[in-house]
């Protein structure tokens, strides 16, 4: 059999959360529904020699009834779509040379309570990053660290949709693209406390 170095893996979660607030309460106050759902899976592989590539998917969407809003009967509280990919060739036991890529945008159309005006959208803003560096590794039964050092970073934010103001971005009045060099530091750490 051929060895599989590919590990796939994931979380997903569900949440309510009802909140009743009385008439008879003096302080004030809104009863409020609110769901949340969250979706995470990654690919990685590792083929114990050279090359180590990982990624990652990830989406979450809260939404909440808002009761005092005259406008909407809900509003989105939580929204993210993001894609992640990291790919490292080894250079010393624990040092990687590493690219990495990123895009993260929304799924759904933002509003401010009691307003008609777009905030943000899908891929308004939507933001895309690309860096190069060397990525320390230390991974113990427990413990799961990545230090990766980027001194070539370039990122770009695209606002591409007419009703949202790139002016709150960063964007210049008229401009559809925000690009900018420079550098990223990052850590990523897990940490298992108890099996269980």
């Amino acid at each position: 059999h051929r060895p599989n170095w590919w590990i796939h893996g994931g979380s997903y979660s569900l949440q309510f959360t009802q909140n009743y607030v009385t008439n008879n309460w003096y302080q004030g106050g809104q009863s409020t529904n609110t769901v949340l759902g969250s979706l995470a899976f990654n690919a990685n592989y590792n083929d114990k020699e050279k090359v180590i590539w990982e990624n990652l998917f990830e989406g979450r969407l809260g939404i909440t009834s808002s009761p005092s809003d005259t406008v909407h009967n809900y509003l989105v509280y939580s929204d993210l779509l993001r894609v992640y990919s990291k790919l490292g060739i080894q250079a010393t036991k624990r040092w990687y040379y590493t690219i990495t890529g990123e895009l993260n945008t929304q799924f759904c159309n933002a509003y401010s309570k009691n307003s008609t005006v777009l905030q943000s959208a899908f891929f308004a803003p939507a933001n895309f990053t690309f860096t190069v560096g060397m990525d320390f590794k230390y991974n113990k039964k427990a413990l799961n660290f990545s230090l990766l050092l980027s001194p070539a970073a370039y990122s770009m934010r695209y606002v591409g949709n007419s009703k949202v103001n790139e002016v709150n971005f960063g964007l210049k009045q008229g401009d559809d693209f925000l690009h900018n060099i420079g550098s990223k530091v990052t850590t990523t750490w897990t940490l298992t406390l108890f099996k269980s």
